[in-house]
């Protein structure tokens, strides 16, 4: 019972990320697999030794300020996500279930923090 209601909210945050890396990949006039290793070059703290991926690595920066800058998408992403995990974690909560009400409860942290 634990396994259908987190296929949902797994299958969610994938697409949602899948869906912010497309559009970096637009902004920034790369594919994919390009704004992967912008985003490994930067945790990392790495200059790509190619001219192509330090542009890629400085319109990553560019596209990662432009983005902070605008809080709404944060706000309404912290609202999506906290409703469905509220929701699920209520579920758990009335069915009894609380050790996977808190390991939604932990999950649903851990998203929100990384946003």
């Amino acid at each position: 019972e634990f396994l259908p209601v987190m296929v949902p909210i797994w299958v969610v945050t994938t697409l949602t990320g899948r869906w912010q890396a497309a559009a970096a990949a637009a902004a920034m006039g790369t594919d994919l697999a390009g704004v992967r290793r912008a985003q490994r070059a930067f945790r990392k703290k790495e200059v790509p030794e190619d001219a192509e991926g330090r542009r890629v690595l400085g319109a990553y920066l560019a596209y990662s300020r432009e983005r902070r800058a605008r809080r709404g998408t944060f706000v309404c992403a912290w609202i999506v996500l906290g409703l469905l995990c509220a929701g699920v974690l209520v579920l758990f909560l009335l069915d009894g279930d609380v050790p996977a009400a808190l390991l939604t409860a932990a999950v649903g942290l851990g998203m929100a923090l990384a946003l």
